[in-house]
């Protein structure tokens, strides 16, 4: 099957199931979509953790739930705001889904809206308001990185250890 086969398949049993034009099922689908490098930045990362400290929890009187979230997730912070930033770049640039999946004007992504912006300043000489529309498409982006900058190396450089 070619990938076109399988995003027509994919659009119409999205309609079938009356989930096109619904935003809450397009992030359904941008989860799913980053399901698969999620799980493997958190696996590199968690497997830089030393099992030593889950052993003394368990000797300490902690359960597995209270491991989990007492030590397993305070150490891995690093490594799951790596996964939200990227998850965030990518949701926030995603283009082909929201074109295809949503129809009604005013459920349109910033990208679509860019996209449409574009075109209209295709055949007109006002430049100033897209790239208006772009500077300000670009600050949350800005703002996200220069906030998390040091969360997300340090969480690049932890998970890529080998023990």
């Amino acid at each position: 099957m070619s990938i076109i086969t399988i995003g027509i398949v994919y659009v119409r049993g999205m309609n079938d199931l009356q989930m096109l034009d619904n935003r809450f099922w397009l992030s359904a689908v941008y989860a799913a979509g980053s399901m698969a490098i999620s799980v493997y930045l958190l696996i590199g990362f968690m497997k830089s953790i030393p099992s030593e400290y889950e052993e003394a929890a368990m000797i300490d009187g902690c359960g597995y739930f209270g491991t989990l979230f007492r030590i397993i997730v305070p150490m891995a912070r690093p490594g799951i705001i790596t996964v939200v930033i990227f998850g965030f770049f990518d949701f926030w640039n995603e283009y082909v889904l929201a074109m295809t999946f949503l129809t009604s004007d005013h459920k349109k992504t910033i990208p679509v809206g860019l996209s449409n912006l574009f075109e209209i300043q295709r055949y007109a000489t006002d430049w100033g308001s897209l790239f208006a529309g772009l500077v300000l498409v670009l600050i949350p982006t800005i703002v996200v990185y220069c906030l998390l900058q040091k969360k997300l190396t340090e969480g690049m450089m932890l998970g890529g250890l080998k023990g």
